[in-house]
This record gives structure tokens, sequence and C-alpha cells, in this order.
């Protein structure tokens, strides 16, 4: 027990150095009841020292980020107490400390991937296999916007979320996605981002992360991406897939043209075909905006979303909202009595709403979608009712 109270003597100190004295001896009082109770067992004596920190400290400074990123490392310390350490940090480390944080958790995240690939996890216990994650999670995801607002150079952090989105020990997809999101609104310059977003996509060829680099492109960005698109020797060729994403979704003809010379190459063009036949026709539909309308009013069922997809990629192109209205018209008598066409619908017309394509009247028949889990439930116990 006294070398889990280390870290959090430390903590009294920070607030010492700005607090009032009776702020401080309070503190102090809280640290003594840590060492009755212990962190692992009752998390709510950490917690409330750390709001009392808060309410006392502006500006965190050495030595305590080094005592205070100890304890988001220490696995005995109540995972609790780790993760609201670790926002505090992030949001009063001072700027010239923000890179210690930054490095933390990237040598834990590293650990943590290293014992995985190892099997050593077991002797870390089952917890800490589902903790680590979750405070990375809780750093790429929150955390860490406010601490890159803190760093000069941020090659450290851009650094740190390559390794999570190259990294086959982290098993979950929505922390790679949200790395891969700070590369794109990270502080740094668009030419700095780009050059990121670009060794991500190179060296992860396999990953399909939409929309997470839309905000990237341009020209100059699809021209070095187009010759990422195909991989492997001639006769296996595969594709990169994160590039033909972004490729299709933006749009480019010198893509498809590259597709459709696959395809014709291939030793079984309809089989080729069909494998690229959803980014073929994403591109030919942004050159050809009726193609977008055509889809909306038709009752072909593909997916959920790509009606929302063609709603939104219509008014990008520049399509009149009251021609898209129309359309949405006339697609939704032949939804409702479809399961899947219905829930799309319901999609669509949100999302319509939400962009003044649909006026507020219309459509009353259609329901928007539930709100959470439960309401979903409601409506299906209602319908086999």
């Amino acid at each position: 027990m006294r070398i889990m109270m280390l870290p959090y003597a430390c903590l009294l100190g920070v607030a010492s150095v700005t607090a009032s004295s009776p702020a401080s001896e309070s503190l102090e009082r809280q640290i003594g009841r840590i060492a009755e109770v212990g962190l692992s067992h009752d998390p709510a004596i950490g917690l409330e020292l750390l709001e009392e920190v808060d309410s006392s400290v502006a500006v965190i400074e050495e030595p305590f980020v080094e005592s205070m990123c100890a304890v988001v490392s220490d696995p005995s310390v109540h995972g609790a107490v780790r993760i609201a350490t670790l926002d505090l940090l992030c949001r009063k480390v001072a700027p010239k400390r923000a890179a210690n944080v930054a490095v933390s958790m990237r040598d834990l995240a590293r650990r943590y991937s290293a014992e995985r690939q190892t099997g050593r996890m077991a002797n870390t216990g089952r917890e800490e296999l589902f903790l680590v994650p979750h405070l990375v999670r809780q750093f790429v995801a929150s955390s860490v916007v406010e601490l890159a607002q803190r760093l000069d150079d941020q090659s450290l952090l851009l650094d740190f979320y390559i390794e999570i989105v190259a990294d086959p020990a982290f098993p979950y997809e929505d922390i790679r996605r949200e790395a891969a999101s700070r590369i794109a609104d990270n502080p740094a310059n668009k030419h700095v981002r780009k050059d990121y977003a670009y060794r991500a996509i190179r060296e992860n060829p396999q990953w399909v992360a939409p929309g997470v680099f839309d905000e990237l492109m341009d020209d100059a960005f699809a021209d070095r991406l187009r010759p990422l698109l195909l991989t492997g020797e001639p006769g296996i060729r595969s594709f990169n897939y994160l590039a033909l994403g972004l490729l299709s979704e933006y749009g480019d003809r010198d893509t498809a043209r590259q597709l459709r010379q696959w395809i014709a190459a291939h030793e079984d063009p309809q089989e080729a075909a069909r494998r690229v036949s959803e980014p073929l026709w994403k591109i030919d539909a942004q050159g050809n905006p009726q193609m977008l309308l055509d889809y909306i009013r038709s009752d072909k069922w593909d997916s959920y979303t790509r009606r929302v997809w063609a709603l939104k990629t219509a008014l990008r192109v520049g399509v009149p909202p009251e021609q898209i209205r129309m359309a949405i018209l006339e697609h939704a008598p032949k939804a409702l009595n479809h399961r899947g066409l219905k829930h799309s619908l319901q999609l669509l017309k949100r999302e319509a709403l939400l962009r003044g394509v649909l006026r507020p009247d219309d459509l009353p028949e259609v329901e928007p979608p539930p709100k959470n889990i439960a309401e979903a439930l409601q409506r299906v116990q209602a319908e086999q009712q």
C-alpha cells in the first residue's frame, strides 16, 4: 500500500503549490484515508482527491507530471482513478511538459502491444487486458485534443497515431479509427497531416476506414494515392482499400480508368467487375448526377446508408434540392413495405430534414430512426405483436 500512495502524495504537492492551506490540509487527510482503504477497493477516495486538485490547480508542473503519469500506468490503481488522472493531466499539464504525457501513453501502449504479442499479458492480469485499450481510447478519442494544443511539435503524437493504426495487437477497431481521425484533425498544418495520412494508408492496405481522411483530399493528394491503389504481383493483384475508398469518394476519374484496365486484364473480368462495382459506381455517379437521382428514387437495395451517401453527394455536386426531394418522395412508397429499405428511408428522411431537402410535413408516415437501443427494441416488440 505504501508504494501505491507515493504518486498520490505527490498530488498533494501539486495542490500545495497553488492552493490555500485549508485545501492542502484537506487533501492531506484524504491521502491518509487512501492508506486505510486502498484505491483498488474504493476508487471514490482517489476521485475525490483528483477533484480537489482540479479545482485548486491551474497548471500541473514537474515533478508532479511524472508522478501522475505513474498513476495512469500503474495496474494496481483502480481503473476509474487512472482514467480521471489522464483526463486531468491532458487538460492542465504545463505546455513544456505536455510531451511527457504523450510519451507515457505511447510507452503504455507499446508495453501492452508487446505483452499481447508475446503472450505475457496473463502476467499483468485480465483487468489490465481490457483497461489499457480503454485508456488509449480515452486518450485518442477526447483527452488528446486538449493535450495537442499544448504541444509545439506534433510529430510525437502523430507518430503514436501511426503506431496504433498499424498495430495488430490493438483488437478494437474504433481505437484505430480514432487514431486515424486524430491525424486528420491534428493542429499541424495540412501538408504535415497529409504526409502522415499517406503513411497510414500506405502501411495498411487491407484496412477499411471510410471517411477518416476525406477532409484531406484534393487533386494533389489524389495524385499521391493513385500509385498505391493496386498492390502485389500482377497475377495476384489486390487493392489498398483505404486508397480505393478515398479516391472513389473523391470521384477520381483516373482511378475509374485504372480500375477498368484492371478488369479488362483480369482472368475473370466478370468477377473483377463485381469486386470494384461500388467504387466505380460512386465515381461515375459524381460525374453524372442523374445516376444519383435515379438511384434515390429506385427500389434497389444495397445497404442502409447508400442513399444517404447519394443524397449528400447530390447536394455536393450541385443537384437542386427540390429534384432530390422529388426523388425521395417517389422512392418512399416502394420502401415502406421492404424491411431494409424502410430502415434506410428512416435514415434518409432524417438526413434530408437536417439538410433542408425535405419539408417538415413530408412523409409523416415514416418514423425517424430510434434514438437508442431501448427504443429500437420497443419498436421491434410492437411490430411482433
